[in-house]
């Protein structure tokens, strides 16, 4: 992949040298092994002959593809990936029990790990939900679908019922949105909360 052609913008220091285009192409060939994998994002940490830009865009691409095909090795080296999502949700958690009475809550008083996560369908999904005695419920969640993707706030309602007639709503907010995120989440809850 060759990232110089993709900002007609670029300045000088947004420029990919030739000996990182090479290190991109080598790293994107899916030839290398996990341990050369790692070898390669620790030397492009401490590497002193490249800009700051193409530190990141190597850091980036590595830790995409360790997150991809080796997920519970990298996340030694890298982090845990769910802790922004934890965090994010954690603090969204302590504004809403602030206002509203959490305890008649029939699904979980915390913030919980998305099913679509845990078979590996997305790379981090957790969510804080609500759920009444009538069967409505409705979350505040944080998703990010592939290492690839950007992750994103989504907040949701919906009847659980198999015979429901009602179609469920949701609506995805960025990251930086998590205001108005929680305040749409607020809105749902003064018609749910018991």
């Amino acid at each position: 992949m060759n990232y110089e052609g993709h900002d007609k913008f670029m300045n000088k220091e947004n420029k990919i040298s030739k000996l990182v285009q090479q290190t991109l192409d080598i790293i994107n060939n899916g030839k290398k092994d996990y341990k050369e994998l790692i070898a390669m994002y620790n030397n492009s940490q401490k590497h002193e002959k490249i800009t700051d830009y193409e530190r990141e865009i190597l850091s980036d691409t590595l830790v995409s593809i360790l997150r991809t095909k080796y997920p519970k090795q990298s996340s030694r080296i890298l982090g845990n990936k769910s802790i922004a999502a934890q965090e994010l949700l954690e603090e969204m958690l302590v504004k809403v029990k602030e206002e509203f009475n959490w305890e008649s809550n029939k699904h979980g008083k915390h913030v919980k790990a998305g099913g679509s996560m845990i078979s590996g369908k997305e790379f981090v999904c957790w969510y804080i939900s609500y759920k009444n005695s009538q069967g409505w419920s409705c979350g505040f969640g944080y998703i990010q679908v592939t290492p690839n993707d950007l992750p994103y706030l989504e907040i949701n309602k919906r009847e659980i019922s198999k015979n429901s007639i009602f179609e469920p709503t949701s609506k995805k907010y960025h990251i930086h949105s998590k205001q108005d995120a929680l305040e749409n989440f607020k809105l749902l809850l003064i018609d749910m909360i018991e």
